[in-house]
């Protein structure tokens, strides 16, 4: 399908391109972009641009990505619910025959939906018998406000800025040096605003609109929205979120957020089992012959109780039938045990390449009952590549497997042979054998290059379990760009063969800070940059501390945990299990938002999502008497994030202009501000209120309180012992000069408790 270009007559051959998506049901706003890709291109769609550079701002305005392959063929709009515009992002001609394209794009425009063109256009060069564009190639380009003056300009060293946006252009990356090559497009409708336009000033032919948005959708030029850097570490020339933000005009859609809970940034942590059974070189503990698990458990579990993490061992590792031992188990069971840490699973032979086992024979398996002496080699030799003493680890979500090249074998443990339902129900029953009462596994944490096939994460899903891993988030001086800044996760199917959704872990684990594991050990002390760059100037994702367990084998990479853990209780968070924040991420995807009359929408089938922002909202605040099943309302960074009841199944946003005056507007009733807890079952009786509250370390809080004064705040726990107070010295408190109630729960809280508040006085 993909027709490389031929230069005739000094003129590109390449002029046009863009595809396919699908509007919401007629009560739904529509959330989905849909990117088409051309396989033949040398990409799938999890290694495209789409995927690993533009995915993350589109997530932040609040959209799904879904992506159709264009080797089907091009979809009928009938099969586009939901779909509210197409992108697309070629790198040359895949439409060697483009009428039917055009034709389909024609239907596409004329049914309301947003048409976002980047690089090339995709279609070939087709001319009339004067020599001119063929009028179909220059209604395309009409959609978007353009004309295509039939010039392309190739030499540029004297081209430079004729009209540039600087809110827009310029964003991480100045413009500049030698510009690429560009065909000249003229705007032609009064609104198509124009981004970038370049040229020679005095020669009006060369003169063209690089990048534009308008009411139809938006282009940007191919070389004129990412700057590619070495190593793929590209940078943004445009800023992606306000071009996409006009592009696919997201202002009238509220954003659900998997970034924010109770008005807190969320911290969740997990820790993958890779180096369960290394010796650990930390002098307070190698002289005993301690296992890196046992320096975690001591260390940074048991230091930091306040903040929950996951914990998933390769059942490997632990199973004395394949290559665990009775320590390995004890270490399993107290770890286990403690109130903080949730039980989480990290396969049971730790899988490399996951798709090598899609279509996977068990009869074609070399592997035998018993570790063979071919296997052993292998294993040796995976050892010396990786210079420790446990399995590789996790290799960076890439994409293009390069790393699968350094791999032996499709799995780091081939001591039996491959069987799916055994490496994730088997695994997974193992380790619930290894809890105590009342736990259970909660969360899949993906091996190796971390890309499932669908039938594996279904098989997670019908045992109840969420699911994570992939992505590899970094924004520091080795990464220094959004580009860099993984989306929340991926569907893995298709338009057409719904998948499954797999969420990734927020931020990258020690394997990219420590070259696979193999030098500057410290190196992850450096995720602070990250955090600190993925919450200003917007928050595009929570704190993750994400590890493996061989990071208690050195003092140098034990000290990072511990500083990234002490950096987070520098920070105003709200600590949630990693599965929790799986939930959150589930509901992304399938949160429906239903409008119900001028600001106002109801919000379906959110799953775990417990935040809706609105952006651009200083001006805006909660409408309470509209309303239902809203626990309060926070201003960030220009945005107001607004917090949702999980007890409610439909809450119903509304919004109304703020009341002038103050940080947290009065309301007639109380609301949560900001707290380290999750808040629910909120009942508002006058002045005071009644809420469950449930989380990790001390739940302090922050209310504003209708009417200012003195307040009793009755805390019962959920294992029936009455504390009274809002601090544990105190059982009255009084609101500040702004209103606000600061009630402080003593911990470690986790199980709940229901706290009730009333006005000293009232009745």
């Amino acid at each position: 399908m993909l027709v490389r270009l031929i230069a005739t007559l000094g003129l590109t051959s390449v002029l046009c391109g863009a595809v396919l998506p699908a509007y919401g049901g007629e009560d739904t706003l529509p959330r989905t972009v849909l990117a088409l890709y051309d396989a033949d291109e040398g990409e799938t769609a999890w290694t495209g641009r789409t995927h690993q550079r533009a995915e993350m701002p589109l997530n932040h305005l609040g959209l799904v990505v879904k992506y159709h392959d264009l080797r089907e063929g091009l979809p009928p709009l009938s099969e586009l619910q939901g779909v509210r515009g197409v992108l697309t992002w070629f790198y040359d001609v895949v439409f060697e025959d483009p009428s039917a394209y055009l034709q389909w794009v024609d239907q596409l425009i004329s049914s309301g939906r947003k048409l976002v063109v980047l690089g090339s256009s995709g279609i070939a060069d087709q001319r009339n018998e004067t020599g001119r564009l063929s009028p179909e190639i220059q209604a395309f380009w009409r959609h978007l406000g353009l004309r295509c003056e039939d010039d392309w300009v190739g030499v540029t060293y004297d081209v430079d800025v004729i009209e540039s946006d600087p809110s827009i252009v310029g964003f991480e990356r100045p413009l500049g040096g030698v510009f690429p090559g560009y065909s000249v497009f003229k705007t032609i409708d009064a609104n198509t605003r124009t981004i970038l336009e370049v040229g020679r000033a005095r020669q009006e032919p060369t003169r063209s609109a690089v990048i534009v948005t308008g009411k139809n959708g938006g282009y940007a030029a191919d070389g004129y929205a990412l700057h590619p850097g070495e190593d793929g570490l590209d940078e943004w020339l445009i800023d992606p979120f306000e071009f996409f933000r006009e592009a696919f005009a997201t202002d009238d859609l509220p954003k659900p957020d998997t970034t924010t809970l109770s008005g807190r940034r969320i911290f969740y942590s997990h820790i993958d089992g890779d180096g369960w059974r290394n010796p650990t070189e930390v002098a307070e503990y190698r002289r005993s012959g301690a296992l890196s698990p046992e320096v975690i458990l001591h260390e940074v579990f048991e230091k930091y109780p306040e903040f929950p993490v996951t914990v998933g061992p390769v059942v490997a590792d632990i199973d004395p039938e394949w290559l665990g031992s009775s320590e390995g188990l004890r270490l399993a069971r107290e770890i286990f045990a403690l109130p903080n840490v949730e039980a989480g699973c990290h396969t049971y032979s730790h899988p490399l390449d996951w798709h090598y086992f899609e279509d996977f024979d068990p009869q074609e398996s070399s592997a035998t009952e018993t570790l063979t002496e071919e296997a052993e080699g292998a294993w040796r030799r995976v050892q010396q590549w990786t210079g420790f003493g446990g399995d590789q680890g996790d290799v960076p979500s890439t994409g293009d497997h390069a790393f699968n090249d350094a791999y032996d074998r499709p799995r780091s443990y081939e001591i039996k042979p491959f069987n799916l339902q055994h490496e994730i129900e088997g695994a997974v029953r193992f380790v619930e054998g290894l809890l105590p009462a009342g736990k259970r596994v909660e969360l899949y944490q993906w091996s190796g290059d971390t890309t499932p096939f669908t039938k594996a994460v279904s098989l997670t899903r019908r045992l109840g379990l969420r699911n994570i891993n992939g992505g590899d988030t970094r924004f520091d001086r080795e990464f220094p760009s959004y580009s860099s800044v993984a989306a929340i996760g991926r569907l893995t199917g298709s338009l057409t063969h719904p998948g499954e959704v797999q969420i990734y872990a927020s931020n990258s684990n020690e394997n990219t800070y420590t070259e696979l594991w193999t030098k500057r050990y410290f190196g992850f002390i450096h995720l602070a940059k990250t955090i600190d760059n993925t919450e200003a100037p917007r928050r595009v994702k929570p704190f993750n501390l994400y590890y493996h367990m061989y990071s208690g084998q050195k003092q140098p990479s034990l000290h990072a945990v511990q500083a990234n853990l002490d950096h987070a209780r520098s920070l105003s968070l709200a600590p949630i299990s990693a599965s929790e924040f799986c939930a959150i991420g589930d509901g992304f995807f399938s949160t429906r938002i239903v409008p119900e009359g001028p600001d106002r929408w109801r919000i379906e089938e959110r799953q775990g999502l417990a935040t809706i922002r609105f952006d651009h909202a200083l001006d805006r605040s909660i409408d309470w008497e509209r309303s239902e099943g809203i626990i309060g309302q926070t201003y960030t960074q220009g945005s107001l994030y607004v917090a949702l009841d999980d007890a409610v199944v439909a809450p119903v946003v509304a919004l109304v202009e703020r009341p002038a005056g103050g940080r947290n507007p009065r309301a007639s009733r109380p609301y949560l501000v900001e707290g380290r807890w999750r808040v629910s079952r909120l009942s508002v009786m006058g002045s005071g209120m009644d809420f469950s509250a449930r989380g990790y370390g001390d739940g302090s809080m922050s209310w504003r309180m209708p009417r200012p004064g003195e307040y009793s705040v009755t805390i019962q726990r959920a294992a029936g012992t009455d504390a009274r107070g809002a601090s544990p010295e105190s059982s009255v408190a009084a609101t500040d000069e702004q209103g606000l109630l600061q009630i402080v729960v003593p911990g470690p809280g986790i199980t709940g408790l229901r706290v009730r508040v009333r006005r000293v006085g009232d009745r």
